[in-house]
């Protein structure tokens, strides 16, 4: 393979690699697993249904086999959170349903050992597999046991719901509540050409963004498997689709694209459906005529264990100019081989075997060349360059299983891999890469006790093929102190999440166990150092000065109260109110910033301050540059048992409306990103909302009632102030003028370089105003000045936007990924300026060059 050849693979590799981590946050749908019970309507009444009915609402025409075992715990009256468990459509409670529940330790559990399960989860699936089981009783009442990131599943006949109940919510006044809704499955059925059903083949999901035959759709990554024996692909749970960053656009009246998802196809078959009427028959797509392709791996020894059963082979259709137009992931078997059972007719594919963290091999080969045809292609090194050792501690003693981190400068690579149970590992380089010369290679380890050990290596050449280093013994840094810690006075390790800094000297190493004991290592050479401490659930802590050598440290740390507050909004509120605690026992502190605001099912948004010191506050709740809506005096930290009723649902529904807003630019086109900040603040940071992207430029913001001024920006537009009363708006924005910048004498370029220029800000040496919305903020500067990226200077011209404080010329040379600062003299363009001609000195440009020769030597 070439290297442009292997540089294109590389990044399809990361493409790939991005869409399997992303495609759960894309679409939160089930993965065609065990399929859900097909369970008889409720009728009046609180809503009941017996096992022995379900099963007889299953008749012989039913296309999937029915799931009936319960392999989770369960449990007929857990201790824990009662959940009410309602119909949506009409509100009565629900006796007999089945609920079920699981935490993030269970997916992370499942993600690394249940292969396939991902790239999409069904939660319905996963609870009955993983989690708990109950029922709800008469009462509709069920109980559960909540932890970090519980999701809570609850079914009754065709009725289905789930809701996330992370540890840390606070109760509504009513309790918890789940409501069933009718369940929205989708059966996709693959045939083959000869309309056979395809096994085994990918499906995905897409939204249409126009009516056109020709239409455009995003996709998503696979999501559904089609399985044995009739091709039917299942995807859950439609009601649950989420589109991030998306999710804004309403999708009821979208179609929905659904096609397969098959390597050497460039045109898979594709079907639309309405979210709105989803058939009752299984929607069919009709492959072309396919071959097969079986992918075996081979790695020499003593090198085998890199890969092993369970690892993922991925398979797409090879473009040299990394356009990733399939892939479709399979495991690696007991003997090491993936087969793929529908493959593309004549086209170049790439096939890639993946092992987690950080190691890929890979080939480019022809697929089939007729229907039906097998190709076998065996993936090996071929020309990557690999970095083989075993490592050891001090003692000698393999360090098994453990991550470790080959640091290579240049190129500018981390290159993580994982160690056998001889301490063996691999770090693979390839591409462009292949052929660096390195300075000296940092390895690094980091045990369970938070301990680091490292070694260096000397320069090298990167060159294909294995060099094996041989036993590489890992040494911990030198020990510069020693104590111990105690939270509310009792010994304890220090939190995993403690920051640890030493001044002059930044981040240390530290070794910490359950008695309190830890010890502190670093590459520090100063004899007087400072200790800074940080934690998001501790109370601050002064900095603390020791000498090096000091064995009798103490961190005493305490934990910082925690308070609580939710607030109801209108339906449709994203932007997060803005609570704000202050002190009233003396001290002026505010603790804004600290609170963290999550928006919950009901529109409820909760928000949550931690480290907060012992006292009495004021709380007041207020809408993003707004006045308050609520003051509540008197907040004692921490909250008397029970919790502040006071702060529980502060009803603002009455107070606030939603104004919906709608932003365009030149040519009425979608604006895909402004922000608007309400008129009249004088806090020093402005607060407002955001629009979201060029698919979906509306904006929904709360404001209270009767008219509101409101700035608009965006970067690339003049600001603008608009007057809100309730009824939707649309605003237009006026483009920046532009500037013609002229480049007049340029000398002639060598072959392959091109001149760029672009504008920068010129600080004015005052303090510039800053913003916040939807959790994001930033410098006002990036809407009011023009902040670019280099263009091509053609014809000894190029026309720039300016916005509306100077700006200064930034001058590059460019060839292929390699950009030369020019350094030119300044020269500031004020605002309003039509044209302006850049002065370059050919000599600037020839000491680039210079510059650009020298480092390549």
């Amino acid at each position: 393979m070439t290297r442009s050849a292997g540089t294109a693979v590389r990044r399809g590799v990361f493409v790939a690699f991005v869409a399997a981590l992303g495609v759960t946050a894309w679409l939160m749908l089930g993965r065609d697993g065990p399929r859900p019970r097909r369970m008889p309507e409720p009728t009046g009444g609180p809503v009941a249904a017996t096992d022995r009915e379900v099963e007889s609402a299953v008749t012989e025409d039913t296309r999937v086999e029915v799931e009936t075992a319960r392999s989770g715990p369960f449990i007929e009256n857990a201790e824990g959170t009662a959940v009410r468990i309602v119909e949506a459509a009409t509100g009565r409670v629900i006796a007999g349903a089945r609920v079920c529940w699981f935490d993030r330790a269970v997916l992370e559990t499942i993600r690394a050992s249940d292969g396939l399960f991902e790239p999409s989860y069904d939660p319905e699936e996963v609870g009955n597999r993983h989690g708990g089981q109950t029922t709800s009783d008469a009462n509709g009442i069920a109980r559960i046991r909540r932890g970090p990131g519980t999701t809570v599943v609850g079914r009754h006949g065709a009725l289905y719901g789930r809701a996330d109940l992370d540890q840390t919510l606070l109760a509504p006044r009513a309790g918890f509540e789940l409501a069933l809704a009718p369940d929205r499955p989708l059966d996709v059925r693959v045939l083959t050409a000869d309309g056979a059903p395809a096994i085994g083949v990918w499906v995905v999901l897409g939204l249409r963004w126009d009516t056109e035959p020709s239409f455009r759709w995003f996709q998503g990554a696979p999501i559904a498997l089609s399985r044995e024996p009739d091709g039917i692909a299942r995807i859950p749970h439609l009601q649950d689709l989420r589109v991030p960053p998306l999710s804004r656009v309403e999708l009821s009246g979208r179609p929905l694209a659904v096609s397969t998802h098959v390597a050497g196809v460039d045109d898979n078959p594709v079907a639309v459906v309405d979210l709105a009427q989803l058939p009752a028959e299984p929607v069919e797509l009709r492959l072309p005529q396919c071959g097969r392709v079986r992918v075996e791996v081979e790695m020499p020894q003593p090198w085998s264990t890199a890969f092993g059963p369970g690892d993922r082979v991925h398979l797409r259709t090879y473009d040299p100019n990394n356009v990733w137009r399939a892939d479709c992931p399979q495991v690696l078997g007991t003997d090491l081989t993936a087969t793929f059972g529908h493959v593309g007719i004549g086209k170049r594919l790439v096939a890639v075997a993946s092992h987690d963290p950080g190691i890929s091999i890979w080939r480019v080969f022809d697929g089939p060349a007729v229907a039906g045809a097998e190709v076998r292609v065996t993936l090996t090194l071929g020309e990557s360059a690999g970095l083989g050792a075993r490592l050891l501690d001090e003692e000698r003693r393999p360090l098994a299983n453990q991550i470790a981190a080959f640091a290579l400068r240049p190129p500018k690579l981390v290159l993580r891999t994982e160690t056998d149970a001889e301490g063996r590992c691999l770090a693979l380089v390839y591409g462009d890469d292949i052929g660096t010369v390195t300075e000296p290679i940092a390895i690094e380890v980091r045990l369970d006790d938070g301990q680091q050990l490292s070694a260096e290596l000397p320069a090298r050449t990167l060159r294909p093929g294995i060099e094996n280093l041989g036993d590489i013994v890992l040494r911990g840094r030198p020990r510069i102190a020693a104590g111990t810690c105690t939270i509310d006075g009792v010994p304890a390790a220090l939190p995993d999440t403690l920051s640890l800094t030493v001044d002059p000297g930044g981040m240390v190493a530290r070794t910490s166990r359950a008695d309190g004991s830890f010890e502190l290592r670093g590459d520090h050479d100063a004899t007087r150092l400072q200790l800074r401490v940080h934690d998001d659930d501790l109370l601050p802590v002064e900095p603390i000065d020791f000498v090096r050598g000091t064995r009798d440290l103490r961190l005493d740390l305490r934990r910082g109260g925690r308070l609580t507050a939710t607030v109801l909004l209108p339906a449709g509120a994203r932007e997060p109110a803005v609570g704000l605690l202050r002190r009233t026992d003396g001290s002026d502190r505010e603790f804004e910033d600290q609170a963290d605001v999550t928006t919950r099912p009901g529109d409820r948004q909760q928000l949550d301050w931690r480290r907060l010191p012992a006292g009495r506050y004021e709380l007041t709740i207020a809408l993003p540059g707004c006045p308050p809506l609520f003051t509540i005096p008197d907040v004692v930290v921490p909250p008397p048992p029970g919790g502040d009723p006071r702060l529980v649902d502060l009803d603002a529904r009455d107070r606030v409306r939603l104004q919906t807003i709608r932003i365009w630019g030149q040519g009425s086109e979608a604006v895909e990103y402004a922000a608007l900040f309400p008129i009249g603040q004088t806090a020093e940071i402005l607060r407002g909302a955001v629009s979201g992207n060029k698919h979906d430029n509306e904006v929904a913001m709360l404001l209270p009632h009767g008219p509101q001024t409101l700035r608009v920006l965006a970067n690339g537009y003049r600001a603008t102030e608009i007057t809100c009363t309730g009824a939707p708006v649309d605003v237009y924005l006026e483009p920046w003028p532009h500037v013609q910048l002229q480049f007049p004498d340029l000398p002639a370029l060598p072959d392959g370089w091109s001149l760029h220029a672009g504008l920068l800000s010129i600080p004015d040496g005052s303090a510039e105003r800053q913003w916040w919305a939807d959790r994001g903020g930033g410098s006002l500067d990036e809407f009011t000045a023009q902040f670019g990226r280099s263009q091509l200077v053609e014809a000894d011209r190029l026309e720039l936007p300016l916005g509306e404080k100077p700006a200064t010329v930034e001058v590059v040379l460019r060839r292929g990924r390699q950009w030369l600062p020019v350094a030119i003299p300044e020269q500031t363009i004020a605002p309003g300026t039509s044209t302006f001609s850049v002065r370059v000195p050919p000599a600037a440009i020839a000491a680039a060059l210079a510059a650009a020769a020298a480092d390549k030597k």
